[in-house]
């Protein structure tokens, strides 16, 4: 239909012509520059297209809308539309224009669709008290350059392929299925104030760039999936609570910061951390309890850009060997995450982890000589990490084999009590010592036989051995490199 509308009383007369086609009851007035419907009810379609006036305004107003009945704005140019108080059906905005769209305190049973539209000056959409299971917002390919203020409860929002060059601002959101931002458009700015609202599942996959700020959310599914964040966007999370996290085919070549993030404490959900086939770049966790993930699935991923600040960590789930590896490989990237951020004593306790999911991934029969020294570092000082294990393994070795040393040579007297007590505590001490003299402190200088010289010799190395571990397990808190 061609562009009939050249000036405001034709657009008048044209718009009450198409409104009173659909037997409103209820009051419709007109004036210069305006039409409003106010305390009406609408059992008919309503459709108003090709109407192209700068400076028309449409007011609807405490009117209800039938079962099934729409209004369609097409093709439109309209200073404002304004809907207020009303109960809404189906609303479907294509190919306008308007300055300012408010739809203010109204309910919607079913679609709210805006698409190829452009908004200037100001866009405001609250939408409550919604009942329906099938009720969707979605915004398309929509250029925006007007500040918006959203107050939304509904059971699907969708932002697909819109540029916004202004501010969105949700006061207000509530979404029982999922919130989708997709498509190759540009937001200069969202943010998303969650003090009074929930998310069931933030689905993120916008290819353009954005600042994104959501805070106070509760998210029950937030996924990043088969997705590129370029590097001009900007996304921050502050004290949001998730149950399920998942990084999928994931790359970031922008800027995230997640803070105070944490799961749903709810025994109901069982929450889980999932990064796979991803390479999550600079992203900033701050503050986050990752740990209280109930699972947590690292595979084929990449997190060295990434810092995590007074943030612990989690310990990936394990199903099968190539698990058991990606946890290896998860220890090795928090080391060198944790040493370029100079936090030695953590990033020292990672790589304990990474040696110790080595060695769990090794096989005895196929690794044997490789197995065998980290089980010995294992169990003398945890990798270098826990001095106790060296200090009990000191004194339990010593003990033994000084006690085999004293039975190889005086097996015969033992029960005789030829060692006397404080012979048998002094040399026990002096044991310690692995390059004391062999008979300086031993009753009667006996002959020392090729045994009893072997066994000696056993066990002044595995001493020295725990000497060394204890030393080096104990001096990790005072070395100033890893």
């Amino acid at each position: 239909m061609p562009d009939r509308i050249v000036d405001i009383s034709v657009a008048c007369d044209y718009v009450m012509k198409m409104l009173a086609e659909n037997s409103i009851d209820g009051i419709v007035n007109s004036d210069i520059s305006s039409v409003s419907i106010s305390d009406a009810k609408i059992i008919k379609n309503i459709t108003i297209e090709n109407v192209k006036v700068d400076l028309f305004s449409i007011l609807i107003e405490n009117v209800e809308f039938a079962e099934g009945v729409s209004i369609t704005f097409n093709n439109c140019v309209f200073s404002s539309i304004d809907i207020t108080g009303s109960k809404l059906q189906f609303v479907i905005l294509g190919s306008c224009s308007f300055k300012e769209l408010n739809i203010n305190n109204c309910s919607i049973e079913n679609n709210l669709e805006i698409w190829d539209c452009d908004i200037s000056d100001y866009l405001k959409i609250n939408l409550l008290n919604i009942n329906s299971k099938t009720t969707q917002l979605i915004l398309n390919n929509c250029n925006i350059s007007a500040r918006c203020d959203f107050e939304i409860f509904a059971q699907n929002l969708k932002f697909q392929n819109n540029v916004i060059s202004g501010t969105i601002e949700f006061k207000t959101l509530k979404i029982e299925d999922t919130f989708t931002l997709e498509g190759d458009g540009d937001i200069t700015e969202m943010r998303i104030v969650g003090d009074h609202g929930s998310l069931s599942k933030l689905n993120y996959k916008l290819k353009g760039s954005i600042y994104l700020k959501i805070e106070n959310l509760k998210i029950q599914h937030l996924s990043f999936y088969d997705i590129y964040v370029s590097n001009q966007s900007r996304i921050h999370l502050y004290h949001c609570c998730v149950s399920l996290l998942d990084f999928h085919k994931f790359k970031n070549d922008g800027f995230i910061e997640i803070s105070e993030l944490e799961p749903i404490s709810d025994p109901q959900l069982s929450s889980k951390l999932s990064i796979e086939n991803s390479i999550l770049g600079n992203i900033n966790f701050m503050g986050c309890n990752l740990s209280m993930f109930n699972t947590f699935i690292f595979k084929n991923s990449n997190i060295l850009d990434c810092k995590f600040i007074w943030t612990p960590m989690p310990i990936p789930s394990i199903d099968d060997k190539q698990m058991q590896n990606s946890r290896k490989v998860f220890y090795s990237q928090l080391k060198s995450t944790f040493e370029s951020t100079g936090d030695l004593v953590i990033a020292n306790k990672f790589h304990a982890h990474e040696l110790d999911s080595y060695y769990n991934e090794l096989k005895w029969k196929d690794n044997c000589f490789t197995k065998i020294p980290l089980f010995i570092s294992k169990w003398s000082n945890y990798y270098g990490e826990n001095w106790v294990f060296a200090l009990m393994g000191l004194i339990f070795f010593t003990i033994v084999f000084k006690n085999v040393f004293y039975f190889s040579i005086y097996r015969c007297n033992l029960l005789n009590n030829v060692i006397e007590l404080d012979y048998y505590l002094i040399s026990l001490i002096d044991a310690f010592n692995p390059i004391r003299d062999f008979q300086e402190l031993m009753p009667g200088k006996p002959h020392i036989g090729a045994v009893s010289f072997g066994i000696d010799f056993i066990g002044r190395i595995i001493t020295t051995f725990y000497i060394y571990q204890f030393i080096q397990a104990f001096r990790r808190y005072g070395n100033r490199s890893v």
